[in-house]
């Protein structure tokens, strides 16, 4: 077992402030099974596994971020610290990128001006992370397929609001009267 191959005692439920990682693409209570399960305990362990061997100093985002981010999640956070230095907003797509994006806010707290949340993932700590970073997800759709989904679902949207503002016509414009309140 791994506990006993790496000497570190781990009670699954004492999860030691880690909200548990989720089962992975695709996973549900429907199709919850024994290999599913062992595969999050997994994630789990591995999380304060590197936690216990590398000991990221929680107050310095880089540190944490270069001891047990891995290069996946430094690349991303750098896209959105990128995205912020440039002025272009970058979407979040799913709990990895959020996680990437938390680090570019704690990097650089004016980062977070210039990211949008596409959807709310199924990930138990999605929601954590979008309130940590102050973020309310344009999309609520249980979406857990991974992939960018969630940003790709959510750009015809954008597009469609895009559209209405470009397009609406002012009161004016269809001589509606203005708004006037009752007295």
């Amino acid at each position: 077992m791994l506990q006993e191959k790496w000497g570190l005692k781990y009670n699954h439920q004492q999860r030691s402030g880690i909200r548990a990682p989720g089962a992975a693409g695709g996973a549900d209570d429907r199709t919850w099974c024994w290999a599913v399960k062992r595969g999050t305990e997994r994630k789990i362990f591995a999380i304060h596994k590197a936690i216990a061997v590398n000991r990221p100093d929680r107050e310095d985002a880089l540190d944490v971020l270069a001891k047990v981010g891995g290069f996946d999640l430094a690349g991303m956070a750098g896209v959105f610290l990128g995205g912020a230095a440039l002025h272009m907003p970058v979407v979040m797509d799913g709990f990895i990128s959020c996680t990437a994006a938390l680090a570019a806010q704690c990097l650089c707290p004016q980062a977070a001006s210039y990211m949008l949340a596409s959807h709310v993932s199924k990930e138990p700590a999605s929601r954590l992370i979008l309130e940590a970073l102050g973020k309310e997800a344009v999309l609520h759709g249980d979406m857990c397929l991974g992939e960018g989904t969630g940003a790709v679902t959510l750009f015809p949207v954008l597009d469609m609001g895009l559209a209405v503002y470009e397009s609406m016509s002012t009161f004016d414009e269809i001589s509606v009267k203005q708004y006037e309140e009752l007295k």
